[in-house]
């Protein structure tokens, strides 16, 4: 008993870990849509004829479906609707999934509210493993644009993921705006969200220790880009344009940091501050360096 008292704290402690790691297991183990559903839907799935089950999906005029997500994230709903809080499990692109359809060469009579069970508000219910009764509970719902059938699926080419569109901060973004708005040249922020993502590089080009950015803009052919670069004015907490240039390709921009080696006309040299580089289709193009003696731009071929 005494060895018992002696050593209490530490078995309290021992045991709360012990505790800890067995929760910690249970929320943490990756979930599988098979573990989705505890409760039952909204339905009430009892069609057994008694205490044996002979609700055959065939007795009823249906077959299981074998299908495949194809939605980069699809949705697995609790009942067939697009409510608020409704979602209870998210499946990756081609995660398979089961339906019960009515079954085309059966010579059974539908009953039509068997149908509207499983589909309902273009919702359709879906399983976790091949339904073989009737009274076999769904997981839940998903609308019918996130699956197709498995004979489909082998064939079915995914929509490429749209990147997210880069926030920039709201100054940078205002300042653009305003000089092609007050321009009105017919360049402009690309829409395209990849060439959006990448218009825009910062650095310091006049060496001040304050940040400048530069951007690409696009006219509505996308044949012609312009190149802009900003300094940002401390005394005034805003951008001035320094530079506007006009190209005839659609072009990319690149930032070129202080002291990076390049090779200018045959000769190796490095840029004495932030630079910009400027591509086109060819993979050639200008380099962009401030000089602060006369406060004008340099322009060397790449």
């Amino acid at each position: 008993m005494e060895l018992v008292n002696k050593y209490k704290k530490y078995i309290i402690i021992t045991a709360l870990v012990l505790i800890a790691f067995f929760i910690a297991f249970k929320f943490i183990k990756k979930e599988t849509i098979l573990e989705t559903f505890s409760s039952k839907p909204e339905d009430n799935y009892s069609y057994s004829d008694g205490s044996t089950k002979t609700d055959t999906l065939e007795k009823y005029g249906f077959h299981a479906v074998e299908n495949y997500v194809i939605k980069e994230v699809g949705e697995v709903r609790r009942t067939p609707n697009f409510a608020a809080y409704n979602t209870i499990h998210k499946l990756r692109f081609g995660t398979k999934i089961y339906t019960k359809e009515v079954d085309s060469t059966s010579n059974i009579e539908i009953d039509p509210a068997l149908v509207a069970r499983e589909i309902r508000n273009d919702y359709v219910a879906v399983y976790a493993s091949k339904p073989v009764m009737f009274s076999d509970m769904p997981v839940g719902y998903m609308a019918k644009d996130e699956f197709i059938r498995k004979d489909k699926f082998k064939d079915f080419k995914p929509e490429p993921i749209k990147p997210e569109k880069i926030e920039y901060d709201s100054g940078v973004i205002a300042t653009i705006e305003e000089s092609y708005i007050l321009n009105d040249d017919g360049f402009k922020m690309s829409d395209d969200f990849k060439r959006y993502n990448k218009a825009i590089v910062f650095g310091d080009y006049n060496n001040d220790t304050h940040p400048d950015f530069s951007v690409l803009l696009d006219n509505v052919e996308l044949n012609r880009s312009a190149v802009l670069i900003f300094f940002f004015n401390p005394e005034k907490n805003l951008y001035n344009l320094m530079l506007k240039k006009t190209y005839e390709n659609l072009l990319s921009i690149k930032n070129i940091k202080k002291n990076t080696s390049i090779v200018v006309n045959a000769e190796n040299t490095s840029f004495p501050l932030d630079g910009v580089l400027i591509l086109n289709p060819n993979n050639s193009g200008y380099f962009h360096i401030f000089n602060t003696d006369n406060d004008s731009f340099m322009i060397l071929p790449h």
